[in-house]
C-alpha cells in the first residue's frame, strides 16, 4: 500500500542537476567535505539517498528514477578521459609509472582475494566480495555501476547498490588515511618535492592553452560526434564479445569506447588530421562524469543494505 512517485527521464536529470547545485553548496558549507576532496556528486547524491531510504523506511512512499541518461553519460565521461591521452605524455611518467601500475595491479589481485575469501566465511555470496574488492576500491564509482548493475543480472540482488556504497566508502577511506600517511613518509624520509624537467615546451604549451580557450558550437559539435562514434564502437564491441559466448567474460561498453578513443587520439597525434581542444574536452568530461555519478548515488537503494551491514562492515576494515 505505499504510495510511488515515478519520475521520467527528464525528471530524473532535472532531479540530479538540482542535486549537483546542492552538492556544490554543502561542500562549499562543509569545510570536511572540501578538505577531504569529496565530489560533489557524491555530496549531493548520498543526500537523495539517505531520503529515499527514510521515505521507504517510514513508510512515506516511493520514488522510482529512470536512469536511462546514466549510460550515456557513463561513456561519455570514460571516452573523452582517453581522448585527452596521448602516448607521449605516459612516456613521461617513465619506471616510476610502470612501478606504480604493477602496484595497482597486485592491490587489485589482494583485493579480490581478500573480498572473496571473507564473503565465504561470512556466508555472504562471493560476488559480493569482488564488489566489495578491486570493482569499488580501486575501480571507483563507474566500474560499480557498470560491474554492479552486471552482476545483479546475474541474480546477485543489491550488487549494485554494494558496490557504490563500497566505492563511497573508499573514497573517504582513501582520502582520510592516503594524505596523512604521504605526509608522514615524506617528513620521516625528508623527501625533497621538486618537479621533473618533464620535456614540454613552455611556450608552445602556453601557445595551445590559449587556442583552447576559443570554443565555439563548431568545435563542441566536432567533440561530440568524435565521442558518439566511440561510444557506438564501444558498445558494438561489448556487443560482439558477449555473442562469442566466452565462458567468464564480460567486456563493459566503456571499455571498447576507451580502447577506440585511445587509437583515435593517437594516430591524430601522428597525423595531425583534427585539433581537440583540450579545455572544452574537459568541459564535457566533467558534465558527464557529473551528471552520471549523481544519477549512480542517488539510485543507491540504502535499505538494501540493512542485512549486509555486519559483513561489509568487516570486509571493509580489512581492505582499508
Amino acid at each position: 500500500g505505499l504510495a510511488t512517485i515515478s519520475l521520467d527521464m527528464v525528471a530524473t536529470a532535472a532531479l540530479a542537476l538540482m542535486l549537483l547545485m546542492l552538492g556544490y553548496w554543502l561542500k562549499k558549507k562543509v569545510k570536511f567535505f572540501e578538505e577531504y576532496c569529496f565530489p560533489v556528486p557524491v555530496i549531493g547524491g548520498f543526500v537523495s539517498a539517505v531520503f529515499r531510504l527514510a521515505f521507504f523506511k517510514f513508510n512515506i512512499v516511493e520514488v522510482n528514477l529512470d536512469t536511462t541518461f546514466q549510460a550515456p553519460f557513463m561513456l561519455a565521461f570514460f571516452t573523452t578521459g582517453r581522448l585527452g591521452g596521448s602516448l607521449a605524455l605516459l612516456k613521461l611518467g617513465g619506471r616510476a609509472l610502470i612501478v606504480y601500475l604493477v602496484a595497482c595491479w597486485c592491490l587489485a589481485v589482494l583485493q579480490n582475494v581478500i573480498g572473496v575469501g571473507l564473503a565465504q566465511i561470512l556466508d555472504i555470496h562471493p560476488a559480493l566480495g569482488i564488489m566489495a574488492g578491486a570493482v569499488s576500491l580501486e575501480g571507483g564509482h563507474g566500474a560499480a555501476a557498470t560491474f554492479g548493475g552486471e552482476v545483479e543480472k546475474l541474480g546477485v540482488a543489491g550488487a549494485a547498490t554494494v558496490a557504490l556504497a563500497c566505492a563511497t566508502f573508499g573514497l573517504v577511506a582513501g582520502n582520510l588515511t592516503g594524505g596523512p600517511l604521504g605526509r608522514y613518509l615524506i617528513k620521516k624520509h625528508n623527501i625533497p618535492l621538486k618537479s621533473a624537467d618533464t620535456g614540454i615546451d613552455y611556450d608552445t604549451m602556453m601557445a595551445q592553452q590559449q587556442k583552447d580557450d576559443h570554443i565555439d558550437a563548431r568545435e563542441f559539435l566536432f567533440l561530440m560526434a568524435v565521442i558518439s562514434v566511440m561510444m557506438v564502437f564501444g558498445t558494438w564491441l561489448a556487443a560482439w564479445v558477449k555473442g562469442l559466448a566466452i565462458k567468464n567474460l564480460f567486456l563493459p561498453g566503456y571499455v571498447g569506447a576507451m580502447f577506440g578513443a585511445i587509437v583515435f587520439r593517437n594516430i591524430n597525434d601522428k597525423t595531425g588530421t583534427f585539433r581537440i581542444n583540450g579545455k572544452l574536452l574537459g568541459i564535457i568530461q566533467d558534465i558527464s562524469i557529473a551528471m552520471f555519478l549523481s544519477m549512480a548515488m542517488m539510485n543507491i537503494k540504502l535499505w538494501q543494505l540493512a542485512d549486509l551491514a555486519l559483513p561489509l562492515i568487516i570486509i571493509l576494515a580489512v581492505q582499508v
